[in-house]
């Protein structure tokens, strides 16, 4: 019985890993295939240590002004949700 027991044990994880190996391939082959599809974002080049600053300066105006209006509509989202 113990041999029973261990042999489904092992077919079970056998299952277990080939549905893991198609889920993570599916998900590695969509990502390239979604980012080259969109074809408008691309990294800016800098080519000097102004440039470089003047970017990052602008990425991080960039991600301030996103999660300012974010946290706005977060607070609206709480404000319908409580009674």
């Amino acid at each position: 019985m113990r041999i029973f027991s261990l042999l489904s044990l092992v077919v079970v994880l056998l299952i277990v890993a080939v549905v893991a190996k198609k889920q993570l391939g599916i998900t590695q082959a969509t990502a390239p295939a979604a980012s080259a599809a969109s074809g408008e974002v691309s990294a800016p080049v800098a080519n000097n240590p102004q440039q470089a600053r003047q970017l990052t300066q602008q990425v991080q105006q960039d991600v301030n002004s996103m999660m300012q209006g974010r946290g706005g509509q977060l607070d609206q989202d709480l404000d319908k949700t409580q009674p």
